[in-house]
């Protein structure tokens, strides 16, 4: 014989949550055939199982979805044309002395 434990909710009509919630349950087994019961023993299991989700997990998580979407976004973006082919070696146009100035002035950023 199967061991059972029965619990009764209560919905207060007058607020608007609660309320929206007893008309989701009520249309249950219209919608999709599913039991009231099924439903709910999913929502609890779902519920404790994010209590116990770290926060840390929780923002990998978001962290690999998101990095997922934009690569998606990404290449489905970008358009199709031919590769640019860049040369190699570019000729020199400025001297030493300009192209020491320049790397010194980057470099004063970093300090």
């Amino acid at each position: 014989m199967k061991k059972m434990y029965s619990l009764c909710v209560r919905f207060d009509l007058s607020d608007n949550r609660q309320a929206r919630i007893s008309k989701h349950l009520q249309s249950l087994h219209e919608n999709t055939c599913q039991s009231i019961n099924g439903f709910v023993i999913d929502a609890i299991a779902n519920y404790i199982d994010y209590q116990s989700y770290t926060r840390e997990q929780l923002m990998e998580d978001m962290r690999t979805a998101m990095r997922e979407e934009m690569q998606r976004l990404l290449v489905s973006s970008m358009p199709h044309q031919a590769p640019v082919i860049v040369p190699l070696i570019q000729p020199q146009t400025k001297s030493d002395e300009e192209l020491d100035h320049e790397l010194s002035a980057e470099l004063e950023m970093f300090e």
